[in-house]
């Protein structure tokens, strides 16, 4: 009996021994595992990772915890200041370096993938579990004070995100990493797609008012970015601003609808001759797969636009329009006020299904028409106004016809024939 009681006493202690060791160790971060935690993550990953233990001057403002500096409030004149390594495995894992370095893989030429200053990593373990079986990876929270990143994807598949030898398929969509909570001082993002034939410089900051403190901090921060390069071989330039909850923040009495609350943004894109304005509202701006607002938009031809997005529409003159648009999921839904092209004046309302096999335009056109403006639909151009020619001066495009369905009602005021042997269509249904 006395054995017995022996034996419970050494695995009680052996026990409450492991769990002071893993409290104390938490609670210090455990300094010591910075050099295992290097290699096995470079191991992981084929390619080196490297925190730097260096001493970083503290913030007036930060919070200090464990002779580590902690702070999660960030404005243009307060950052975030680690004084050396901290990790943490209780209830996800999380990671705090003055320094973070991940190397380029080695097939890229790049000086690195990561390069980042004061990083703060939180991540839940279910989803660390679905991005290992696949699924895009989602982090908890993510801040940096400085963040340098070359993003790069090779014609054969092979992406700088990945860490495994599988090549990914080019010609699947790309899906980034989703974030529930990002702070970011001066970020600077390096992005070359060459199936896209893209070479694009992302310019990013998020940072909190200041006139805001502790979580209200977050709520009400604002993101600016720029980028420049070119997007399928062609030159690009986009303004974005982003004020209110970035990303969208769930509020305690909420989480059981998962509601998310609007993020303002304000978009001025310019891409080849095309350009966009756009003011509304999205669920996250980082993945605006849901917004809504008003547009306007130019261009040399609705062809090129249609392009861009996807979507097959008719070749015309250089055109302007304004309007509203709204994507929920798959289905896009916008309202055109007014869409000038040449001669012509047009409004209308469509919708466009890409949930089906075949995707779906379906609406209303409506106002005047002037039969030249689409003349380039159908292989003409601005010199064959005033000729007498009647074949089209280029093949017609049959493959982009095949891309999608349309069922379009026109309901014109009048058509202009741009005859003297017929009169004006008024109406046309």
């Amino acid at each position: 009996m006395a054995n017995l009681t022996n034996k419970w006493t050494i695995t009680a202690l052996i026990i409450a021994a492991v769990i002071i060791s893993v409290a104390l160790g938490e609670y210090a971060g455990w300094p010591f595992l910075a050099e295992p935690l290097e290699k096995k993550l470079s191991s992981l990953m084929s390619r080196k990772v490297s925190f730097e233990l260096s001493n970083i001057a503290n913030s007036p403002k930060a919070i200090t915890h464990n002779s580590q500096v902690i702070s999660t409030q960030f404005s243009d004149k307060q950052l975030i200041k680690i004084q050396s390594f901290y990790v943490s495995f209780l209830g996800g894992f999380t990671l705090k370096t003055a320094k973070l370095h991940i190397a380029a893989p080695s097939w890229s030429a790049k000086p690195h993938f990561i390069n980042g200053d004061n990083i703060l990593l939180k991540l839940r373990y279910i989803d660390i579990w679905r991005a290992y079986r696949g699924q895009p990876l989602r982090i908890k929270a993510f801040h940096a004070s400085k963040f340098d990143s070359y993003i790069e994807r090779m014609a054969d598949g092979r992406a700088s995100w990945q860490f495994i030898n599988k090549p990914r398929d080019p010609n699947k969509p790309l899906r980034l990493p989703a974030f529930d909570q990002l702070l970011l001082t001066n970020g600077l993002l390096h992005i070359e797609d060459v199936p896209l034939k893209s070479s694009i410089e992302v310019k990013l900051s998020l940072v909190s008012n200041p006139a805001k403190g502790g979580s209200n901090a977050i709520k009400n921060s604002k993101l600016t970015a720029s980028a420049t390069g070119r997007y399928q071989s062609l030159p690009l330039k986009i303004e974005l601003v982003s004020t209110g909850r970035l990303p969208t923040i769930i509020e305690p009495s909420k989480k059981n609808r998962s509601e998310k609350l609007p993020v303002v943004m304000t978009v001025n894109a310019t891409v080849g001759r095309a350009n966009l304005w756009f003011e509304g509202t999205t669920e996250d701006v980082m993945h605006p797969s849901n917004f809504e607002g008003y547009f306007k938009l130019k261009g040399p031809s609705l062809a090129a636009v249609g392009d861009l997005l996807d979507v097959t529409l008719p070749t015309t003159a250089v055109f302007s329009s304004k309007g509203s648009i709204e994507k929920q999921g798959l289905m896009w839904s916008t309202h055109v006020e007014q869409l000038n092209i040449g001669g012509s004046v047009l409004n209308g309302s469509f919708t466009y299904d890409k949930s089906l096999v075949t995707p779906l335009l379906k609406g209303q056109l409506a106002g005047k028409l002037v039969i030249t403006d689409l003349g380039p639909a159908f292989g003409a151009d601005s010199r064959d106004k005033n000729s007498n020619k009647v074949l089209p001066s280029r093949p017609f495009d049959l493959a982009s016809l095949r891309k999608m369905n349309a069922d379009i009602k026109i309901d014109m005021q009048y058509l202009d024939l741009k005859t003297t042997y017929l009169e004006p269509l008024k109406p046309l249904q």
